[in-house]
């Protein structure tokens, strides 16, 4: 129910469904689950403006996608990213993470809903704004290329790009 909250924009009603689920995701020891849970529940916070909770919450979730295997990527964490590293003022990382998560959606065949897209674009557009073009088309492009240990370890440092 938190994710169709979420794809409804329906924030208040997205976090406390996603709470919850994490939650018992915690209990039962549903990895997946949690995943996914701390996944949308830090794009909602994204969208309420709580970013620094955001940021940990898919951190954690590409954490739990690490100790799962890498049996799935979830490219919703890493367009979550873009959205807390555009706010953050770190618009070269927002930028490589979007081109990282366009990459892996072309790989994976999926869409991002399109809640998320205009949360993504929102955010990528602030970050385009304060970039040259060229210096935008190659960021976008080295995040496209990026390859996925290495994109994961950006997101995990939280450091500046290299």
């Amino acid at each position: 129910m938190g994710i169709a909250a979420f794809n409804l924009a329906q924030p208040d009603r997205a976090e406390a469904c996603l709470r919850e689920s994490a939650s018992l995701d915690r209990v039962i020891g549903d990895r997946w689950g949690l995943m996914y849970a701390s996944t949308y529940l830090g794009l909602t916070l994204i969208v309420k403006g709580n970013y620094e909770e955001a940021e940990r919450l898919i951190i954690d979730a590409i954490e739990h996608m690490l100790v799962l295997g890498r049996r799935v990527i979830i490219p919703e964490s890493f367009e979550g990213l873009v959205a807390v590293a555009a706010a953050k003022g770190e618009n070269e990382r927002a930028v490589l993470f979007a081109g990282a998560a366009e990459a892996i959606r072309e790989v994976v065949g999926s869409m991002a809903s399109p809640t998320l897209q205009s949360i993504r674009d929102g955010y990528l557009t602030r970050a385009r704004s304060q970039l040259e073009a060229a210096t935008f088309e190659s960021l976008y492009d080295r995040g496209k290329a990026m390859p996925l240990d290495r994109i994961i370890e950006l997101a995990l440092s939280g450091g500046a790009p290299v």
